[in-house]
């Protein structure tokens, strides 16, 4: 069996070089990254395609000839999930359709179909050119958020509290039928990431954002906290995301889930997605459940047994850090009770015109210690932390 594995070339330089070796690896990255594939991924990866567009790629699987019925084709990443199920598709391989991640992709068809199995959802509606302000307040109420139906990492989002607000968005940046608008939900936002198999949750955990994403664009750090098991939390958060994701039909394969709780204590679905977390999540997960959260969801996607998940003797948490627009001067020195990986993304000198995403980032951090309430600590240290001046 090969797997086609369609990913950014920083989810296949997760991979390690015994999972490599031991299956069929066919790694597909776009021509811009294949200067960024580890040594090891290129010694141990079965093949290597890379590809300028989702068409070039379709062009160079039908032209090889190789792919067999019993192949399997993976992703990772939120911008190929299309692009692996059309190849499913065309040659007739098992896995995921376009309509079944459609789900997980369009945020008005997920929430639609969410809604439909009883998952409590925000207020929400397509964008069109003729809604007015007014439609779109009395529908969802003020304020409201405008952003893509498929965009990843904050990219594109507008929260907009006023007419004031919407008519700048609307006059200066390009929202069009691409865009939906839901209710801004006031309240702590939280993630649950899961692996499913044969319709069983066989993983599970849940965690603290520092920020919502949006807030990483105003210098604020995205930092998770991985939740013990015992907090008042935990059963509500990743029962709730299981509930989610199986109505939304996924049936085998990694999800990331991301819930709001209201002060109220109701819990509110934001969206989800039929890929493992980005950022700092899946090292995070490494340093606390020694498992590569990546290999597994792929080893799922082939239908192989995975083995089971145990947490180890630490607790875990990390996150990423923005730029700043500017130049930077400084990088503030990291201080914590519990061990780190500090790995910086930017140097001083560097300039920068500013963040638009979470991918616009000056460095990451995995923390992990063996005492829950210093990693609880070192969690509101960093969230107070400019890590760039």
């Amino acid at each position: 069996m090969k797997v086609i594995s369609i990913n950014t070339a920083k989810r296949h330089n997760a991979l390690s070089v015994t999972f490599l070796k031991e299956r069929k690896i066919v790694v597909c990255v776009k021509d811009a990254e294949f200067a960024e594939l580890s040594d090891e991924v290129l010694d141990h990866a079965y093949k290597v395609i890379t590809f300028s567009s989702e068409e070039g790629l379709m062009s160079k699987l039908v032209t090889l000839e190789f792919l067999n019925p019993d192949d399997r084709v993976f992703s990772a990443s939120e911008d190929f999930m299309y692009l692996a199920a059309q190849i499913r598709e065309h040659f007739g391989l098992e896995g995921m359709t376009v309509i079944e991640t459609a789900y997980f992709r369009d945020k008005c068809l997920m929430k639609e179909k969410a809604l439909a199995s009883g998952v409590n959802v925000p207020r929400y509606g397509a964008y069109h050119s003729n809604i007015t302000f007014s439609d779109i307040t009395q529908h969802v109420g003020l304020p409201f958020v405008l952003k893509p139906k498929d965009s990843a990492g904050a990219f594109g989002v507008h929260v907009i509290r006023s007419q004031h607000d919407y008519d700048h968005v609307i006059n200066t940046c390009n929202i069009g039928l691409g865009y939906e608008y839901e209710t801004f939900v006031d309240g702590k936002l939280y993630h649950v990431d899961l692996l499913i198999k044969n319709g069983e949750v066989c993983f599970q955990a849940a965690c603290e954002y520092s920020f919502p994403n949006l807030d990483f664009q105003f210098g604020k750090p995205c930092l998770s906290l991985v939740l013990e098991e015992s907090h008042e939390l935990y059963a509500q958060l990743t029962n709730f995301a299981a509930f989610a994701v199986k109505s939304l039909g996924l049936k085998n394969g990694p999800s990331h889930v991301e819930i709001f709780v209201k002060d109220s204590g109701e819990l509110v679905f934001l969206e989800a997605a039929c890929r493992t977390p980005g950022a700092i999540i899946v090292p995070i997960y490494q340093a606390q459940f020694d498992m590569n959260m990546i290999e597994m969801a792929l080893d799922i996607e082939c239908g192989l047994d995975i083995a089971e998940i145990v947490k180890n003797d630490y607790y875990c948490m990390g996150g990423i850090f923005p730029v700043k627009q500017g130049r930077v001067n400084k990088i503030n020195k990291v201080d914590l009770h519990s061990q780190f990986e500090l790995k910086l993304g930017c140097q001083v000198g560097d300039y920068y015109d500013g963040v638009d995403s979470v991918k616009n980032l000056s460095g990451s951090i995995v923390v992990k210690g063996k005492n829950y309430s210093e990693v609880l600590d070192d969690f509101e240290v960093l969230k107070a932390l400019s890590l760039v001046e």
